[in-house]
């Protein structure tokens, strides 16, 4: 099945290759799923902000350049990854969907009946936008691979790592770091991810706090941060926002790996039905390492390849003929 994707709202510039370095989550999701899809039977193109030469990657995933998507070429499944503008023009597609990762603001009636189906990441995600059609939504999950993911070797004691975007309370957890030293002797928090997206004012303002005690920045490629999630024995994810992360990407990643994420609350955002259990920060900060079970947790986690048999090929299969 011909299948184009097409979106305009993740990384700056960027490439499938990038993989080995690092990619975002919203990046590593369109990567591993486009790969997965192929390996299920059908051919794969998506249309994104590509740094470089146009190519087809080692799986065979066709990478275009946006400016060379046609919304007029017939294809039998195209999708928008987080953008709406690909519905703003006439399409020519057997389905159309709209894979949303963010809370996104109302539709115009006129733009929604562009799309047969609306893709959120969760039961959360579904209740923050409750102007999707029912009949028009689906809740896919996605994917971390627990046969990637996994407890490897002996942690770290005291090892704490911060692996995601700064905007989500690294400064808020920075903030209350003398305090976290004083109750938790011996913990030493790492800090990873890509800071290119931030102000340069953020960044000198953040600057003091990286520089405390106990607080390192390291870049690791892909399979360094692995190693980091299985070596250490905490993850940090404050979520000063809820709407920030509608799934717990990296909770989940941390918590495969034999960590203890230390978050929170899972009630009231998009952790509520992926995280199984966690630390609550406000007790971590009296000094608690005890973790508590999430009532709510339903979402068995998946690897791509199970998630394509399973939810998406059934959703491409219902495409129109031309």
């Amino acid at each position: 099945m011909d299948i184009r994707v097409v979106t305009n709202q993740i990384a700056n510039e960027w490439q499938p290759s990038d993989l080995d370095t690092f990619l975002g989550a919203n990046e590593e999701t369109l990567v591993l799923w486009s790969r997965a899809m192929v390996k299920a039977g059908h051919a794969v193109t998506v249309h994104t902000s590509l740094r470089g030469t146009e190519c087809s990657d080692a799986q065979g995933v066709w990478w275009r350049k946006l400016e060379r998507f046609n919304p007029a070429s017939y294809c039998d499944v195209l999708i928008s990854f987080k953008t709406r503008a690909a519905w703003l023009l006439p399409t020519n597609a057997g389905l159309r969907i709209h894979w949303s990762n963010d809370v996104e603001t109302p539709w115009s009636n006129g733009l929604m009946r562009q799309v047969d189906k609306f893709i959120v990441l969760s039961e959360y995600h579904a209740e923050r936008m409750p102007w999707v059609p029912y009949d028009k939504m689906e809740i896919i999950p996605l994917s971390i691979d627990p046969a990637v993911y996994k407890p490897c070797g002996e942690k770290e004691r005291g090892l704490a790592i911060y692996a995601t975007s700064p905007d989500r309370g690294l400064e808020t957890l920075l903030t209350d770091w003398p305090r976290i030293q004083t109750l938790h002797p011996g913990l030493r928090l790492v800090v990873t991810y890509d800071w290119s997206r931030t102000s340069q004012q953020f960044r000198d303002h953040m600057k003091p706090l990286l520089a405390q005690d106990g607080v390192s920045r390291a870049t690791p490629s892909t399979s360094e941060m692995l190693g980091l999630f299985q070596r250490a024995e905490y993850y940090f994810h404050l979520l000063n926002n809820p709407d920030s992360d509608l799934f717990g990407f990296g909770p989940t990643k941390a918590i495969l790996c034999g960590a203890k994420a230390i978050l929170p609350s899972v009630h009231g955002n998009g952790f509520r039905g992926t995280v199984p259990e966690y630390i609550p920060y406000a007790d971590f900060l009296r000094g608690s390492v005890k973790t508590v079970k999430n009532p709510e947790w339903r979402t068995v986690v998946q690897g791509w390849d199970e998630i394509v048999f399973e939810r998406w090929n059934d959703l491409v299969s219902q495409r129109k003929a031309a």
